[in-house]
């Protein structure tokens, strides 16, 4: 358990205090501890967005990786997609795994990626339930022989292999392959650009949508404190500055921890705010996050004056789970005995 570091905050006796540990081996804790969406639940997750469910994954699951965030939500505003949020889900794969085509349909058009000019977009199209659909897999270092246009595909053949990128993440150099995949339903027009894309979450079927959760909850991304759904809004008019209020529900100190991050999705810096029951400021200051392998987050809470708090979270959807050391101390190296907090949707 963990320190009552704003006694006004807290209700009942404080408890006691996590063993901290050095920042380059966080523990294995599994963080779906943080708990899975179904949709809808009391945590304020949202309802599964509406779609077709006739779709596949276009992952295989035994080559899902989490090397850099496992998966980039339908939603988000990073990189080039600040003002009309992100229109797919990133997949992580393993290096060399292929990705999949998620329905029967017809290749329309082989492309240039036009990210990196070195690998190649996919376009396929299908009919579903009688309405025009459309999938699109980006950054494949090969595409498949059979993969022309005007060919056929069917469910489940191999498009691609996902093209490796190497960032630095975590104080180190990572690699992984990955594919932007994306769903258009021509029968819709939403968002700022890419007007016809909507959530994959609500285009799989039943059964693969269980498989995603499985995935999701191992996800780990920059934006989460902001934007922590497998669906997020897309447009900003809801929520201009992407500011999350996360409320504590249990052993949780401070009461309440604010976080806004910029709109434009850059960089690793946020602002946060730590409050009582009573909505009071407590403490202000900038928020740094470095995602981890495998589900987990360093944040670094670093207020106007006086050291930072180290902490260790993992959140999926509507419920974080965080252990943070006081002042100056050493980080958390597990998320045994940790607060829990809960956000509403959006």
């Amino acid at each position: 358990m963990l320190l009552c570091f704003f006694p006004a905050s807290c209700a009942g006796p404080p408890p006691t205090a996590a063993t901290p540990s050095s920042d380059a081996s966080p523990s294995s804790t599994t963080p779906s501890d943080a708990g899975a969406s179904t949709g809808g639940d009391a945590g304020g997750a949202p309802a599964r967005p509406d779609g077709p469910r006739a779709f596949r994954l276009p992952i295989r699951p035994g080559d899902a990786a989490n090397t850099s965030f496992g998966i980039n939500p339908f939603g988000i505003h990073i990189a080039e997609h600040g003002s009309d949020g992100h229109p797919g889900f990133d997949f992580e794969y393993i290096p060399g795994a292929s990705a999949l085509a998620a329905a029967d349909g017809t290749v329309d058009k082989v492309l240039t990626d036009v990210h990196d000019p070195t690998t190649s977009t996919v376009q396929l199209s299908h009919t579903i339930q009688g309405k025009p659909f459309r999938t699109v897999y980006t950054n494949l270092k090969t595409v498949d022989l059979a993969i022309a246009p005007g060919a056929p595909v069917t469910a489940g053949q191999v498009v691609g292999v996902p093209g490796t990128v190497t960032r630095f993440q975590g104080g180190r150099n990572v690699v992984y392959a990955m594919t932007h995949f994306q769903v258009d339903d021509f029968s819709r027009r939403e968002g700022l650009t890419n007007v016809s894309a909507i959530s994959p979450e609500g285009a799989f079927t039943d059964a693969e949508n269980a498989v995603l959760l499985t995935l999701w909850a191992r996800a780990s991304y920059e934006q989460e404190p902001c934007e922590p759904f497998l669906t997020n809004p897309r447009g900003t008019t809801v929520n201009p500055t992407l500011t999350r209020t996360w409320v504590g529900a249990t052993g949780a100190s401070p009461a309440r921890l604010e976080v806004s991050c910029a709109s434009d999705g850059k960089g690793t810096t946020r602002s946060y705010r730590f409050l009582d029951q009573a909505g009071r400021e407590l403490e202000a200051g900038r928020a740094t996050v470095e995602v981890q392998p495998g589900g987990l987050t360093f944040a670094d809470f670093s207020p106007a004056s006086g050291p930072a708090r180290k902490a260790l979270i993992a959140i999926t959807d509507a419920r974080m789970v965080m252990a943070i050391a006081a002042p100056g101390a050493g980080r958390p190296g597990t998320l045994d005995g940790a607060s829990t907090f809960t956000t509403s949707y959006p």
